[in-house]
Formats: structure tokens, sequence, C-alpha cells
């Protein structure tokens, strides 16, 4: 630009990079002139490798009920990215020279946007892809590119080649073996667990056997049984952990007479019952040291049956089954059932006269501790008064109508008032 005097008028710039050096390149421009200050530009760009010319087709291989076998081959390009989606075809083509994170296990690797995954990045020619859910179809695009060995430099030819394939619907059964010991290691599960579906049986039947299962994630499992008197308890790996249940026809979760499923450790740990799957319980249950839950939205979905014994233990925090109007009257205590209350909320939660639980004619609510229990607007079968008085009388009141079958005070006192 050639100007003598006065004030260069706004003008755009037009800068062509022709670079020997592939992926991002970067410098500055400055504009010199006499008697003025010389205004720097900091410019970058991307000198990409050459696009390949033939993309490779996709064949799928082994299916199971958490993982697929994806091939790809017959491209000419150096790499390439493997994309998958849940549902519906892949709809996000990678973009030149971007560099992609990608990672075998779905919704893990860099998101392309809604719902595209990188899942995998390199020279091979298969992948297994994990953490699928069962029954659900998946779909996938293969694109080959050139980088030259340079971050930045990727050219990938589109669109991409593609495939789907549907996961199996069938539930394996693992066995737990590792006693005390993590959830999470496989080899702590027979056959060994390596890639956990969503419909996957989990059976805890140790035998006679007291056992502490740790490291406890937020997962989806079909079925849960504890069986063979064997007494499990649970503990999350971090606070608020979700183990979401049901997926199966029949029972999903269940706990034969003289056995026992617990949830201990500050960790709350919520156990969640899919809509329409349903619990059977007939031996132990005691939740203590956190705030767990035993969750369900359908009503008489948890069954507390003749025998079983729920057990709000000591430092236990909250209300066991929820505290939402969904769950309202998803757990029933039947006849010759007991809830014992040692610490926590009442069992009820709701403003009467809703209630989460049931209690039917001939279970037994047992008040273990120096607690105010609900009685306005309550129905109860039996209740136990049972705790040795530490400071006053518990005295509860209220002005809709308390109902119960019989009153037992074996040890403590009460004022109803």
């Amino acid at each position: 630009m050639t100007q003598t005097g006065g004030t260069v008028a706004l003008t755009t710039i037009y800068v062509r990079m022709n670079s020997v050096t592939l992926g991002v390149n970067a410098g500055d421009i400055t504009h010199v002139s006499a008697g003025t200050t010389d205004p720097d530009v900091s410019v970058t760009g991307n000198v990409l490798e050459a696009e390949p010319t033939v993309q490779s087709t996709i064949t799928i291989g082994a299916v199971t009920n958490s993982t697929v076998v994806v091939n790809f081959a017959g491209g000419n390009g150096a790499r390439r990215i493997l994309l998958a989606k849940l549902a519906v075809p892949v709809d996000s083509d990678p973009v030149d020279g971007t560099t992609y994170a990608a990672n075998a296990n779905f919704g893990s690797g860099t998101q392309l946007g809604a719902g595209n995954f990188v899942v995998y990045d390199g020279v091979g020619n298969t992948q297994l892809v994990t953490g699928l859910t069962a029954g659900a179809t998946y779909h996938f695009a293969i694109y080959e590119y050139n980088n030259g060995g340079f971050a930045g430099a990727e050219n990938y030819l589109v669109p991409g080649g593609v495939g789907n394939a549907t996961l199996a619907t069938y539930s394996v059964p693992y066995v737990w073996i590792g006693l005390n010991g993590d959830w999470q290691v496989p080899t702590n599960w027979l056959p060994t667990r390596l890639f956990p579906a969503t419909n996957d049986s989990l059976l805890f039947t140790s035998a006679a056997v007291t056992e502490t299962v740790t490291n406890v994630p937020t997962q989806t499992v079909g079925y849960i049984g504890v069986s063979l008197l064997t007494n499990t308890t649970l503990q999350a790996a971090a606070d608020g952990n979700i183990l979401t249940i049901g997926n199966l026809t029949g029972t999903d979760l269940f706990v034969d007479a003289g056995s026992s499923l617990n949830i201990s450790g500050s960790n709350a740990l919520i156990a969640n019952l899919v809509s329409g799957a349903n619990a059977s319980i007939t031996g132990a249950m005691t939740f203590s040291t956190g705030a767990h839950r035993l969750t369900a939205t359908t009503a008489g979905a948890i069954s507390f049956n003749n025998g079983s014994v729920f057990t709000a233990g000591a430092a236990f925090a909250g209300n066991a089954f929820g505290n939402t109007g969904a769950s309202a009257n998803s757990v029933v205590f039947t006849g010759g059932s007991t809830y014992q209350q040692i610490s926590g909320s009442n069992p009820f939660a709701l403003v009467q006269p809703s209630s989460v639980v049931v209690f039917n004619t001939g279970s037994l609510f047992r008040l273990m501790a120096e607690l105010t229990p609900s009685v306005s607007g309550r129905t109860y079968a039996n209740f136990e008064l049972d705790y040795t008085p530490v400071v006053t009388p518990i005295t509860a009141g209220g002005t809709a109508l308390l109902t119960m079958d019989t009153l037992t005070v074996t040890n403590g006192s009460i004022t109803f008032g």
C-alpha cells in the first residue's frame, strides 16, 4: 500500500501462508511506516498433509451385551478415526487440522456435535468398543486421514464409511468371589467381569460368609441376588453413587431368608429400581453411617416379606426409601416383617396422609432410640418401643388420627398427645 499522508482507510489485508512445516504454524506480521507506531499482528494457520483418496469400509465382528468389535479395511490413509453414536447414524464429521482424543469406552472420548464419540484413532484395522447398553443399536463411521506425524496437520477424507450393530440382550450371571474386595476389580467376579453390561446378573452366594464389597461405582445392572446365608455389605466409591437395578423379567433385587444385603460407609449409596422393577426381601437389610437409599417409583415395588428385618442403623441419615412423591406407597412391609429404627428420619417420609412406606397388618415398627416418631395421620400395624431413656420420655403428637393394631413398650416411655 502506498500512502503519503493522512489516515489509511480501514483495509483488509490477506496473508497467504506457504510453509513446509506441517501442523500449526504461528508468527507475527509487522507493518512498518516511517513516523508511526509499527503494529504487530499475530497470525496462526495449519498446514495440512495430503488428503487420502480411498475410504475404509466397516464390518462388524463379535457382538456381546456390552461390547462390539468393529473392523475397518481398504482405505489408503496413514491413519483413521472411528466415531460411534447411539441409536441414529453418525452426523458430525471430523474437522481438518483438529486432533481428537479417542477412548474405546463409549462416551469417554472426544464428542463431536451431539452424541458422536471418538472410539478409535490409530493405524490399525480393528477396535473393541466397550461401555455399551444391552439391546441398543450403535452406528459407526470411519474416516481415513493423513497428518505426517504432526498434530494439527490432519486431513480427513469425508464422508466416512459407515456401519451399525445391535447389541445382544442376554444377561450374563456373575458370581462374587472377592470376599472383602473391590467391586471394580474384574477378577473378583466369576467369570471375570471385564466389560460390565446394563443387564448383568450379580450373585452374592458365598455361603455363610460375611463380606464387605468396596468401591461400588455408579452403574446399571439387571439383577442383584443375595442367598445361601451370605451377608454382604456394599460401600460406595463416591458420595451419591447410584446403583440402578432392573432390566430383566421377574424379581430384580432378591435377598433370601438368612442372608443380608447392607449398605454402610460415609459415602451415600443409592440403590434405585427402574420403573416396573421389583425387590423381594425375605432376609435382612441394614443401612448405617451414611444417607443411603433404596428407592422405587412403582407402588408396591419393594416388598419386605414375612421374617425380613430392615434396620435404620447407627449414624444412618434421612429417609431410607426416599422422600419424593414419585416413591409414594413403593415400599410394603408385609405381615411378619420388621422395620427397626435406631437413627435417621421416619419411614413415611411424605406429608400425611401420603407415605412412602405401607405397614400391612402383622408387620412391626420397632423404635430403638430416643427419637420422635411420626404419628399424626399415620397408620402402623404393631408398634414397639424398645430403648434406654437418655434424657426425657418421648413425646409424640399431632392433630390427625393415629392408627395402631398394638402398642408394646419393652423399654423406655412415650407420651402421645
